[in-house]
């Protein structure tokens, strides 16, 4: 729930299906590199003009070793015909949504031994200075079938709703995977 007047459980529900492809090395090779290549749509199924979507194709690869993660995520946007009006319901929902996401996404994790988890995302776009940062935190309960997290974000793109606006937010829960 937010911590406003207006609260309700759910603010805004973004859809975000992806097809991926893992490269893994061979034997001769270390296992602990591998490279993803994906497409990915993310849209919040509204109607026009509240509709916003965008695909995007991209290549990610990273290094897991030993407690430590890293990936570099790039992508490149799909394009789309520019909308013939505000209410058309074909065209693009956000042309300028690469000047709020960026291009990439850098991550670095950590599994610590008792099952704690921290991740660090940071996104940038150099063209139009603008980034967000987001650090998480996971925690096995006591059960082990569920974790305790806690997610910061600061910055642009937090939702495809709020993509232009600078924001600050810190979330609370359990999820059943990290």
């Amino acid at each position: 729930w937010l911590d406003e007047d207006n609260s309700r459980p759910f603010r805004e529900t973004n859809y975000n299906p992806e097809l991926w492809y893992r490269f893994r090395p061979g034997r001769l090779r270390p296992d602990w590199l591998g490279l993803d290549l994906g497409v990915e749509h993310e849209s919040n199924g509204e109607d026009v003009p509240e509709s916003r979507g965008w695909n995007r194709v991209y290549a990610r690869p990273w290094v897991d070793y030993g407690p430590w993660t890293v990936s570099l995520k790039l992508w490149y946007r799909l394009p789309q015909d520019p909308k013939t009006n505000p209410t058309d319901p074909e065209g693009d929902d956000n042309p300028r949504i690469l000047d709020f996401y960026g291009r990439h996404e850098l991550q670095l994790g950590y599994t610590m031994a008792d099952g704690e988890w921290l991740e660090l995302s940071t996104r940038y776009a150099f063209d139009a200075q603008r980034g967000a940062a987001r650090l998480r935190y996971a925690a096995p309960t006591s059960g082990g079938s569920s974790y305790f997290y806690v997610d910061v974000f600061s910055g642009y793109g937090e939702s495809l709703e709020t993509f232009k606006r600078d924001r600050t937010r810190v979330g609370v829960g359990f999820a059943l995977l990290r």
